[in-house]
């Protein structure tokens, strides 16, 4: 079946995944076009079929990852005496999978599914994270507190754009990393991420930036933060 041109032109990547295919039978290129969907303002969504199996198999992959992960931390809490987050021992332990069952093919692993599933993670933990937050307690630090927030932010603007973009590269890479750090400077490592995932959305996706900002902001950034915030506190107290 043709494909219109302009479906062509608008949606490179599934098109590149089309003629990628060396024998592509009548149902492949049926289920690649269903997928696709122009909206009226010219926009691309690409859908996927969502299975219960599929879900339930990627789903379980994740929490293997997860508690392997955590089991690593505590591991090497109680021999070593190191406290790492435990967010690091599960990517980790995720990233050794991925390249394990890319080399062993143990299971197919549906990458848009994975997506879906890490938007809603972090979606709910944004909310969460607002919901926990009383304003009432606030009330008496109103003043102080909006003062360092819109300091906070100007400085972490300036920051990224006059020296953090130059310095990684002024690249498209560049940038992912500068709304990543962006999201650190006015809040932590999920704001970063959902900053990282609206430009990709828009823009196409980084690898490095994916690989480096939540690794920086999950281990490396504690190591540095904490000696300076104490250093601050005992200067000015």
């Amino acid at each position: 079946k043709k494909i219109k041109k302009k479906k062509y032109e608008e949606c490179k990547e599934k098109i590149e995944e089309f003629l990628s295919l060396k024998n592509p039978t009548n149902e492949t290129i049926r289920e690649i076009i269903d997928r696709i969907e122009i909206n009226e303002d010219k926009r691309v969504e690409v859908y996927f079929k969502l299975k219960p199996l599929d879900f339930f198999e990627q789903f379980l992959v994740i929490l293997l990852c997860i508690n392997i992960g955590q089991l690593l931390t505590t591991l090497i809490y109680n021999k070593a005496g190191l406290v790492l987050p435990e967010v690091v021992g599960c990517m980790v332990v995720a990233a050794i999978f991925r390249n394990f069952n890319d080399s062993f093919k143990l299971i197919s692993l549906n990458f848009d599914l994975l997506d879906f599933l890490s938007e809603i993670a972090l979606g709910m933990f944004l909310v969460i994270a607002l919901m926990s937050i009383n304003l009432l307690d606030l009330a008496n630090i109103a003043g102080p507190m909006l003062i360092i927030v819109f300091t906070q932010a100007i400085f972490a603007v300036f920051f990224t754009i006059f020296i953090a973009f130059r310095l990684l590269g002024k690249n498209f890479d560049a940038a992912v990393m500068v709304a990543g750090i962006l999201g650190h400077g006015i809040g932590n490592t999920p704001n970063a991420l959902a900053n990282m995932n609206a430009i990709s959305k828009k823009y196409g996706p980084s690898e490095k930036a994916q690989l480096i900002v939540p690794l920086v902001g999950a281990f490396l950034l504690d190591a540095f933060s904490l000696p300076c915030i104490i250093i601050f506190i005992n200067l000015f107290k």
